[in-house]
């Protein structure tokens, strides 16, 4: 399939000698995920490389759908900041996918202590991939936007991943991504807008640093799109937990998130921007404090040339 690799299990018993606790390195619905290492002396030329190993749970009806929908988008998607597909194994007892290694964990992982200019390059770089994503004639769906689906480099690069409840747009979606707080409620078929709610709930956590469900003063479970309403109304948008990152800016960017992130009973009759309206605006975030050092800096080169001249 594509420029995936049909790996043998031997090739799988040989990255990871041992499926043990002590290998693995994530859990997801599909299965948990271990790491494993691809040697200089591989048989299919791969360039020797650490490697993070899938491992179905089963071979149920939804492994290989959700296993067919890796490796058929894996095998075409080719950008930075998606998760590199290098192959998979179709096993006598489990399934098996083998990715590139993001070595420093999931977006999830680093909520609480992501600053500005890391979250702003996370949010950059997610959207920069559903962009592609959506740009194709048969547009993309990913299905399943939310933060332990975005792996992080040690530079804070973000790669998009998991894509087993990826579809072609209009065809129905996956029932386990429904309800996960990361797509409409009420959502039946792959559409854009399913996305759109994915990025501007994962902006708002990234902002108000929180998860996307929380508890209200009643006890009760909301949205953290209540919460961001809630508190921009009360002016709160001034106690954003992000060093770096001015009022004006976060009000911004919350105002931005809220129109992906529709209240649930307006989610059918709600506008929704495209992802390339999102990209467009996101471009305008943090370009005055980039030009401001810029400026600063050659500022300080004027001084000195002029004291090396005149002092």
């Amino acid at each position: 399939m594509g420029s995936c690799i049909d790996f043998t299990i031997e090739d799988i018993q040989s990255f990871v000698t041992e499926f043990t606790e002590a290998n693995v390195i994530g859990s997801r619905a599909f299965g948990l995920v271990y790491r494993g290492l691809i040697s200089s002396d591989n048989k299919h030329g791969i360039d020797p490389q650490a490697v993070a190993v899938k491992k179905s749970f089963g071979l149920t009806k939804e492994h290989h759908i959700q296993f067919e929908a890796e490796i058929s988008f894996g095998s075409i998607l080719n950008h930075p900041n998606i998760v590199n597909l290098i192959g998979y194994c179709d096993g006598p007892e489990n399934l098996y996918l083998i990715y590139e290694f993001v070595p420093n964990g999931s977006v999830a992982n680093h909520l609480q202590e992501l600053t500005w200019d890391k979250c702003l390059k996370v949010i950059k770089g997610v959207v920069s991939a559903i962009d592609y994503m959506h740009g194709f004639s048969d547009s993309i769906v990913h299905g399943d936007v939310k933060p332990h689906n975005m792996l992080l480099t040690m530079d804070f690069d973000v790669k998009l991943a998991d894509f087993g409840h990826a579809k072609r747009e209009g065809q129905r979606v996956i029932s386990g991504a429904v309800g996960s707080g990361y797509i409409p409620t009420r959502a039946v078929r792959a559409e854009k807008r399913n996305d759109l709610y994915g990025v501007g709930t994962v902006i708002l956590q990234l902002l108000w640093k929180k998860n996307h469900r929380l508890k209200d003063s009643f006890h009760q479970w909301e949205h953290i799109r209540n919460y961001a309403v809630k508190n921009q109304r009360k002016g709160a948008h001034l106690k954003l937990r992000l060093s770096g990152c001015s009022a004006a800016t976060g009000k911004k960017l919350n105002t931005l998130a809220l129109t992906c992130v529709p209240d649930s009973m307006e989610e059918d009759e709600h506008h929704y921007p495209t992802i390339a309206e999102i990209s467009a605006e996101l471009r305008h975030i943090g370009v005055n404090k980039i030009i401001s050092k810029l400026y600063n800096s050659k500022l300080k080169k004027v001084f000195v040339t002029l004291e090396n001249l005149f002092g």
